[in-house]
């Protein structure tokens, strides 16, 4: 997906938002950018719930009987009809266009006025193609991260999936590693190129990378009970910390991923050191380099950092990343500065507000200095 195009959704009227392999998400509180990883995620749920009914541009039923739900699914909490369209709207359609190349594909909604209701109805894919499969938020395997994921667990519920991924909430890595300590890890995911290329091994190196004295010794699943355990050197994963928990559902999903899938993640530097923040931004840099398109989150200056590391380092070509900066203007109306990175890996665009915190902090810091010894 090259760009997506949001209609009368939440706070965007009509809005261009630009992707790519790596596409990373940044600004302040209540600017849009979760709104754009909902409109990702509204997307997917139509592909799933429309799975089976629209085959050969043709309904098998009546469009008005698909619902896609405003809340639970993928952990969303978005209320209800009445919410989520644009206060500007000139009618109750929301729409999701991508765009790759010169193709199109997208999908067209509506937000019932009448009363407030917490399903929007499914009217039609839209698009040169028809509907959204041959675009990465519609292939079978499709993997989410939110922001809220579990937190460490002396044992771990296992679920059937359709295919392997470690659960919205990393609910289900341990079960993934259990089940697939052996599987073989594509050679541009691994930590370095003389490593064993199995799943537990590669786990193992990239949380060592990440969190360093983080020791993963094995993953067991208890099929009788259908629960999944870690094992971490001589320590409890209750006595690990959330960092674990948090940054470990990152790595297995970002190293089973199949290519040409989408791989979102929400806040990725949660409960990391500054060092482990940036070198997540590396690990998620690497994987959209071997064929997956990710899109991040974020509110770390370190994971950006860890991004144009990665691209002065080879890992992946500057012009496969794409930074969009979101703000609000005079008149408080939502706005999307796009930024990439030049060859030496600086950014082309630096807008007023854009990570500037600490320049501010320490100007701040200097002034008051000065003040007190006066």
């Amino acid at each position: 997906m090259d760009s997506l195009i949001i209609e009368n959704y939440k706070c965007f009227k009509n809005q261009l938002i630009q992707l790519g392999p790596l596409t990373v998400l940044a600004g302040g509180n209540s600017v849009g950018k979760s709104s754009v990883i909902q409109a990702l995620l509204l997307s997917r749920i139509c592909v799933e719930k429309v799975k089976g009914i629209y085959v050969n541009a043709t309904f098998h039923q009546e469009a008005k009987d698909v619902k896609i739900p405003l809340n639970k699914m993928f952990g969303m909490a978005l209320g209800n009809t009445l919410e989520v369209l644009n206060r500007n709207a000139e009618d109750e359609n929301i729409r999701f266009l991508y765009s790759k190349k010169k193709d199109s594909s997208g999908v067209l909604l509506k937000a019932s006025q009448e009363q407030a209701v917490y399903s929007l109805d499914f009217v039609s894919f839209q698009g040169s193609i028809q509907p959204l499969h041959e675009f990465s938020i519609g292939k079978a395997a499709f993997y989410y991260l939110n922001a809220e994921r579990i937190g460490p667990r002396l044992r771990y519920e296992m679920d059937d999936t359709d295919y392997r991924h470690v659960g919205w909430n990393g609910e289900l890595t341990i079960q993934v590693l259990g089940q697939n300590i052996s599987a073989q890890v594509a050679r541009n995911r691994c930590f370095d190129m003389d490593s064993l290329n199995t799943l537990l091994e590669q786990a193992r190196l990239w949380l060592k990378y990440i969190t360093p004295g983080t020791r993963l010794d094995d993953a067991k699943i208890y099929s009788e009970i259908k629960t999944a355990e870690i094992t971490l050197g001589e320590s409890r994963p209750t006595n690990v910390g959330f960092g674990l928990s948090y940054v470990l559902p990152i790595i297995v999903n970002g190293l089973i991923a199949l290519e040409g899938a989408v791989f979102i993640v929400e806040n990725p530097e949660a409960h990391l050191h500054p060092s482990g923040q940036s070198n997540i931004g590396k690990f998620l840099a690497k994987i959209a380099a071997s064929g997956v398109q990710v899109i991040l989150e974020t509110h770390s200056e370190h994971v950006i950092n860890g991004i144009r590391l990665a691209s002065l380092e080879g890992i992946i070509p500057h012009e496969k990343v794409q930074l969009n900066f979101f703000d609000r203007n005079e008149v408080d109306e939502v706005q999307i500065t796009s930024i990439q990175l030049n060859e030496k890996a600086d950014l082309t665009e630096w807008p007023n507000g854009f990570f500037d915190q600490q320049e501010r902090d320490l100007a701040s810091i200097f002034r008051l200095k000065r003040q007190s010894k006066s």
